[in-house]
């Protein structure tokens, strides 16, 4: 949180020099606390048009209700559920959620290869395959695909008695000469993943290449490392992507660290790109913020926006539907590592 405050101040600053004046308000409601219901009854945030945050999911739904009712648009920069109100045109969910990633990474999965190379992964007797799977086999890109005719393979993994996974059961899904495309929907249990990649690791040749798909929070793993990554191709979901050789990037970067002592963490560029986006778009809309926003917004340094209204009934609805829940930005990139360095996965 001081990563992104700092970040979100040096955007205040920028947007003052672009002549955006905005009066803004810090209010810390404690973590565990009743201090949002109090400031809610006591009227303390009627003078607000726009509010950003809270952090905690039950603060959300209360703050969320709240702005409906009373026409103020709620900015979340954290919470990746889409089911944190219903029928509220005021609420702005910045982070994608997981069906996001799923389509992003099915997306990708079309673009450079058949339906028949991919092999949906889980545990046996998880519920991931229930609850996760159709999010893919579902999915727009996989749906519209001349190759969808050509289901995908599912890996139900399960140990031996020495806790191995089975590496015959990888390989029955590898064809020669052919690259196989295994997708991972995990991030909670990083014992597992880093059991499968390993397991696949020892299967893997130059008769038998692989592409690994994952999800953004693999970077936070601290044992899975970066020749597993390269050699098993492994290309993650993200947010947000930080390109370290662009100027504007070394430039804030350096302006961070002379004010604060510290390089910046990625919480420092999403701060300073939530306040200027919203700064921006403050200023460009007025009044009319909720109709008037830009779909895209692609001047930030971490974080793109691509907003969509969400309609829980019927998914994605046009931008001009006059009914929908809410509005998620969808701005995803698939990354993977190059020469020990992240990058874009098709730049």
């Amino acid at each position: 949180m001081v990563h992104f405050a700092s970040g979100l101040r040096m955007a205040v600053g920028k947007l003052r020099q672009e002549n955006v004046s905005l009066n803004i308000k810090v209010l810390d409601i404690e973590l565990h606390s009743n201090r949002l219901e109090d400031l809610i009854a006591a009227d303390s945030l009627k003078e607000f048009d726009f509010i950003v945050g809270p952090f905690k999911a039950d603060h959300l739904q209360t703050l969320s209700a709240y702005c409906r009712k009373e026409g103020k648009v709620l900015v979340s920069p954290w919470n990746t559920s889409p089911s944190i109100t219903k029928d509220n045109p005021f609420y702005f969910q910045l982070n994608p959620g997981l069906k996001v990633h799923c389509e992003a990474i099915s997306k990708d999965i079309i673009s450079n290869f058949k339906s028949s190379q991919v092999v949906l992964v889980a545990r046996e007797m998880d519920t991931r395959e229930k609850e996760y799977f159709p999010y893919f086999t579902n999915s727009v890109a996989f749906k519209s695909s001349p190759t969808h005719k050509n289901k995908i393979s599912q890996l139900l993994m399960k140990s031996d008695k020495s806790g191995r996974l089975s590496g015959e059961a990888i390989r029955n899904k590898m064809v020669e000469n052919q690259t196989t495309v295994f997708i991972v929907p995990y991030w909670a249990e990083e014992a597992f993943i880093l059991q499968f990649l390993h397991a696949l690791n020892r299967e893997v040749s130059d008769k038998y290449p692989v592409v690994v798909y994952g999800l953004p929070q693999w970077l936070e793993f601290g044992k899975l490392t970066y020749d597993l990554f390269e050699k098993l191709q492994v290309r993650l979901s993200y947010s947000g992507f930080i390109d370290k050789s662009d100027p504007e990037v070394i430039s804030f970067r350096q302006t961070f660290f002379d004010q604060n002592g510290v390089l910046p963490l990625e919480d420092a560029f999403y701060g300073h790109d939530v306040m200027y986006w919203l700064g921006t778009e403050i200023k460009r809309t007025k009044s009319d913020f909720i109709n008037k926003v830009h779909k895209k917004h692609q001047t930030g340094l971490f974080n793109p926006i691509d907003l969509h209204r969400i309609s829980y009934s019927g998914g994605a609805v046009s931008d001009n539907f006059s009914t929908f829940d809410i509005t998620e930005n969808q701005a995803i990139s698939i990354i993977r590592l190059v020469d020990y360095r992240f990058r874009i996965a098709n730049q």
